[in-house]
């Protein structure tokens, strides 16, 4: 038995967060229970008198097996928010069916009802559909993930239709090939009696990938090179221009270039995705254009430096913070520094 309190935060198929209590009961082989009390607040102290509700939130979550290779898990949830002023029930669960070292198959699910406090006779039901399955076969890696729920889901991923499916072929111990297609698009229906215009300028986006690969293995160092096709959709109500509700396109293609180099002393890790956009709606910037961006990151023992560069848009939500200009850089630089704190014979704690 456990018990922890203070500011608790769990993706229970809901983002749970806030003060609270969180419980949890070892049941045996790797089967627990948990239970949560929270009010939706992250402050445990203010100083600025009395605080505005934010809500509460109870919920009960069921597991078999540990977070990395969790059998089955099924969470009931109550959630009320003062600020939406909705109220929703929440069911959902995850059961692997198949478990071997060549198949897994998992399936998953969920049902909920929502209701306003200003309308109480007036309910929101959804579902939620998940399936996953990954098959090996000698040379060969087959993966699939697949999940769709209704607009008026109470869960994390509501009004969203995703599908994401890879080939992997593994000709030698230095070569492999790969083809992905990948497919998202969201169209979630917010009820809350607040910020609905304010939500639906970024919700409603979808994306199309296709793409081809290949990597090589050379000892230390790995390389990878992937050409692919990005295709975007993104309603927008009267953001850029004030010119009223469109419907945003754009088509490009790309190349992202993978190398990554690893010794006993550091680590190197860099990512480069160039492209060409032929096709922008929204001319926020116009078309055609070249765009890249750039993740390098590098850590020794000692320390680390994680960097990010982007020139020009990406994604077709980009045209909603650039202002305006046609061409815009941007460059993130992080450093970071670990130690050892505890040293044993054979264990080494590090704090970074």
């Amino acid at each position: 038995m456990a018990i922890k309190g203070g500011n608790i935060y769990a993706n229970l198929d809901f983002n749970v967060y806030g003060r609270g209590v969180k419980g949890t009961a070892f049941l045996g082989q790797n089967k627990s229970l948990n239970a949560y009390v929270l009010e939706n607040n992250n402050s445990i102290f203010s100083s600025f008198g009395a605080e505005k509700k934010g809500g509460n939130t109870f919920a009960i979550e069921y597991l078999d097996g540990l977070p990395s290779t969790e059998k089955s898990r099924i969470t009931l949830l109550q959630n009320k928010d003062v600020l939406s002023g909705l109220r929703t029930n929440l069911i959902s669960g995850k059961q692997q069916l198949l478990k071997s070292k060549d198949e897994q198959l998992t399936v998953g699910g969920g049902y909920s009802i929502q209701l306003l406090d200003n309308n109480s006779n007036k309910t929101f039901s959804g579902l939620g559909l998940e399936l996953a399955y990954d098959h090996k076969f000698k040379q060969t890696n087959l993966s699939t993930s697949n999940y769709y729920a209704t607009p008026n889901y109470g869960g994390m991923r509501r009004g969203m239709l995703y599908s994401d499916n890879s080939f992997n072929y593994t000709s030698d111990k230095l070569n492999s090939f790969s083809a992905r297609v990948s497919i998202m698009d969201n169209r979630p229906n917010y009820i809350s009696k607040q910020y609905n215009d304010y939500i639906e300028q970024t919700s409603q986006y979808g994306n199309q990938t296709y793409e081809i690969g290949y990597m090589r293995d050379l000892g230390r160092c790995h390389i990878g090179i992937f050409p692919y096709y990005f295709g975007q959709q993104m309603l927008s109500n009267s953001v850029v221009g004030g010119e009223g509700r469109k419907n945003w396109k754009s088509a490009s293609v790309r190349t992202r270039f993978n190398f990554n180099y690893k010794d006993a002393f550091q680590y190197i890790d860099l990512n480069v995705d160039n492209g060409y956009t032929y096709q922008n709606t929204s001319n926020e910037p116009p078309a055609p254009f070249f765009s890249s961006r750039v993740n390098l990151s590098y850590r020794n023992n000692i320390f680390g430096v994680n960097s990010f560069y982007q020139h020009n848009a990406f994604y077709i939500s980009d045209a909603l913070a650039n202002n305006g200009g046609n061409n815009y850089n941007m460059l993130s630089i992080g450093p970071n520094m670990s130690f050892a704190a505890l040293k044993k014979a054979d264990e080494l704690y590090y704090i970074g």
